[in-house]
């Protein structure tokens, strides 16, 4: 299988965000020291215990092992409960004591870094959850700000560096509301925090990348209530056109990782904003990314829901609505490619275990010589019909080998996702207006084209509720496994879109 690698940004930010944490992970930062800030002696738990515990939780899974370990565990969760109701009251003097205390302390503390997605998301939800109004921005901004600044910018761990700034991405002066459906408003100057660091070009990357994200999440809300803030957007829209420009300060010394992710996050950006900038700079730079046919997938992708939202029209559109059948057809090719490659993965994988049947309806046979090997169209989809193959049609059984259903079930997830969005671009009738008759033809060729991809993704999945009924291709499934009939349909598909893209 393939195997994805962790780069340093991707590995901070899954430390913030999942709570996973290997000092491995980071090379030489293993060997670096980081500022700790203290806790308040009465929260210390004694040298020779060394769990630390989740405050806010009331049944710990693991109970310290000492008297004095207790005592301190009860301390903080009595204060937790003070701090609590002081910030509910609108008394902050304990709450915001107990935050610089031990709140935000623990979350620079070294045996808490794989903790620090479940503490940030704690504080969010059940501790500043607990207040509202001028109360709770005076504490956000009195307390919350200055001490997460000071982590984020500090000689501290990058793990804590990196939750420090997620934190203030989701500081909000109101929640949102389920009842009157209305979206978090974000604090203004926890956003302007993070325009600072998102516009520096001395930014670390790690830090950048938490910055967008949160500028990121205030522009989502702001487009799901259509509402729009002009000095923050207009700064976060410079922000990410210079990047699909790849004309911002520094962008040049950021790593490829951290470039793509950027790039996908400031299109999405351009997207929700529906600003195209004047002279239509927006919709230049994205038609520019989009003509690199060697871009991964998903940036791609990004870029042609953005200029979907942005309602382009003329040659734009019709550049964008081309861009679609290219990137429908690759991603078809690339599905069915990965398919062919896991098969030869699993095959190769079962027979250096001497033929283990590693995966369920793997069909294996004795050939000539004795040994083991996968039957025709294992390892290699184009596989002839030596003995194996035809002591398995004598045997009844399918030919070949198939992958395990939760790889085929990934694989089928990731497409949908893909071509849905393919088939929502292709479906606007504003990106449509003004096409030739033969254009708007051939999108909508390409259109049905990725209507069959999508029902493909479900060869092989039967209705339980409905055991009689059929599928177009039940009687394709009795030759071949689903594996193999979906690389053909997917390689088959792909070609239909190409023809649609040299006919141009």
């Amino acid at each position: 299988m393939t195997m994805v690698r962790l780069t340093y940004f991707a590995t901070l930010l899954l430390v913030a965000a999942c709570g996973e944490f290997s000092t491995q992970a980071y090379g030489n930062l293993q060997d670096q020291t980081y500022d700790v800030m203290p806790y308040a002696a009465k929260y210390v738990m004694p040298d020779e215990e060394v769990v630390e515990e989740d405050p806010y939780e009331l049944n710990e899974r693991k109970k310290p092992r000492s008297p004095a370990s207790r005592t301190v565990d009860r301390v903080r969760k009595e204060d937790l409960v003070k701090a609590t109701e002081s910030l509910a009251s609108g008394r902050l003097t304990e709450a915001d004591t107990f935050a610089k205390e031990f709140l935000f302390p623990q979350m620079t503390q070294p045996t808490q870094l794989s903790e620090l997605g479940n503490l940030r998301n704690s504080f969010l939800n059940k501790f500043l959850n607990a207040s509202s109004g001028a109360a709770r921005r005076q504490f956000i901004e009195q307390t919350c700000l200055p001490i997460l600044k000071k982590i984020a910018e500090g000689n501290y761990h990058p793990a804590a560096r990196l939750n420090a700034v997620l934190l203030i991405g989701g500081l909000n002066d109101v929640d949102a509301s389920t009842s009157e459906r209305t979206a978090p408003v974000p604090n203004s100057q926890a956003v302007d925090y993070l325009l600072s660091l998102a516009e520096s070009p001395d930014t670390p990357e790690f830090l950048r990348v938490g910055a967008m994200t949160g500028l990121h999440r205030l522009v989502t809300f702001q487009a799901a209530e259509n509402r729009t803030d002009a000095g923050p957007s207009a700064r976060i829209f410079r922000i990410a056109l210079g990047i699909m420009q790849n004309a911002f300060p520094g962008q040049d010394r950021w790593s490829s990782e951290v470039n793509y992710w950027l790039k996908r996050r400031s299109a999405q950006i351009l997207g929700l904003l529906k600003n195209k900038g004047p002279n239509n700079e927006a919709v230049v730079a994205l038609q520019e990314t989009l003509k690199d046919e060697n871009l991964e997938p998903l940036l791609r992708q990004d870029v042609m829901i953005a200029l979907r939202e942005m309602n382009v029209e003329g040659d734009a559109a019709r550049a964008t609505l081309d861009s679609v059948i290219s990137l429908a057809a690759k991603v078809l090719e690339d599905e069915a490619k990965s398919i062919r490659s896991l098969i030869e993965e699993y095959v190769s994988i079962s027979l250096l275990l001497d033929d283990s049947y590693l995966i369920d309806g793997a069909s294996f046979q004795k050939s000539s010589v004795g040994r083991d090997k996968p039957a025709a169209g294992a390892g290699g989809l184009e596989g002839g019909n030596e003995g194996p193959a035809q002591s398995q049609k004598q045997s009844g059984k399918k030919e070949g080998f198939d992958l395990p259903n939760y790889v085929i079930n990934t694989i089928r997830r990731r497409l949908k996702s893909s071509l849905y969005h393919l088939h929502k671009t292709l479906s606007s009738e504003t990106l449509q207006q003004g096409l030739s008759a033969e254009d708007k033809q051939r999108f909508t060729r390409a259109r049905r084209i990725i209507e069959v991809a999508i029902r493909d993704t479900d060869i092989g999945l039967v209705d339980l509720s409905k055991p009689d009924a059929t599928t177009p291709y039940d009687a394709q499934l009795k030759e071949k496994t689903t594996s193999e009939l979906m690389y053909d349909r997917f390689m088959g598909l792909s070609s239909d879109l190409k023809a649609l893209k040299k006919s141009n």
